[in-house]
């Protein structure tokens, strides 16, 4: 799959012929789409893995797992073997070896 290109959205960059800048979103999409819940987004409301849903719960780490790599793949991108960890703190570790 290709790279995804967006537009930068940044109040305090202005380059010197004020136009626009294309960066690669691939990264940034892949964050929004683990952090959003399901309903979140207009445009698609089933879309969103939620992951805000399973701090400091210990156990799930497949449910975790499969969302993430259903959702990815919705998306286009080749996610077959996603891996999530805790912390010792209660955060969630989500690798999705793209």
């Amino acid at each position: 799959m290709n790279e995804r290109y967006d537009i930068r959205l940044n109040k305090a960059y202005m380059n010197a012929n004020n136009d626009i800048e294309w960066i690669i979103s691939d990264i940034q999409h892949i964050e929004d789409t683990i952090e959003a819940m399901p309903g979140e987004w207009k445009q698609d409301p089933t879309s969103g893995v939620g992951v805000g849903m399973f701090l400091n719960s210990s156990g799930l780490e497949t449910t975790i797992a499969r969302k993430v790599m259903i959702e990815l793949q919705k998306d286009l991108y080749r996610c077959n073997n996603p891996t999530v960890s805790y912390t010792s703190d209660g955060k969630v570790n989500i690798n999705p070896n793209l």
